[in-house]
């Protein structure tokens, strides 16, 4: 399984750290699913990953501020994009079988200081935008879309979906 994910507030605050992060974030998220197409010990397995990389282009597109962007952190912005589109359509093709997509948490009991005041407000955007670009971007057979409720009818069913 793999895991990569952000909630430290001074990273989500210093807009270069960010880029950084989801930079890192993003090509180590790409060098696992290239690692997963490209090596046949994962040839019918079941690999259940929390993130897709298309949640790196939502976090990439909606969370770094790019008005203040010198030329190298544009380059470098652009760059993961293209990355990103690139893997986006060789799992489509290649890796994803299916890409089950859950309904927010309803509640969350913890307050992380950056964003929680807010947080079904976030969780809606989130929500409304990475399942459109997985339709965007994934053929519709391969999308499974369940609520957080379900997940004991996921793990039943999983070989089914």
């Amino acid at each position: 399984m793999f895991s990569t994910t952000s909630s430290h507030i001074a990273l989500r605050s210093d807009n270069k750290a960010y880029l950084d992060f989801q930079y890192n974030a993003a090509k180590e998220k790409i060098n696992d699913e290239v690692e997963v197409l490209n090596d046949s010990k994962y040839s019918n397995s079941l690999i259940i990953a929390d993130r897709s990389v298309l949640d790196n282009l939502f976090y990439c597109t909606f969370y770094i501020d790019k008005s203040n962007f010198h030329d190298s952190e544009a380059r470098k912005y652009i760059n993961l994009l293209m990355k990103l589109m690139k893997l986006i359509k060789h799992a489509e093709k290649d890796l994803y079988y299916k890409i089950i997509l859950f309904s927010p948490i309803e509640k969350i009991d913890f307050d992380n200081g950056f964003r929680t005041s807010k947080l079904p407000i976030y969780q809606s955007i989130e929500d409304i935008m990475i399942k459109q670009l997985t339709h965007c971007y994934i053929n519709r057979s391969k999308i499974v879309e369940l609520k957080t409720s379900e997940i004991d009818y996921f793990i039943e069913n999983i070989h089914s979906l």
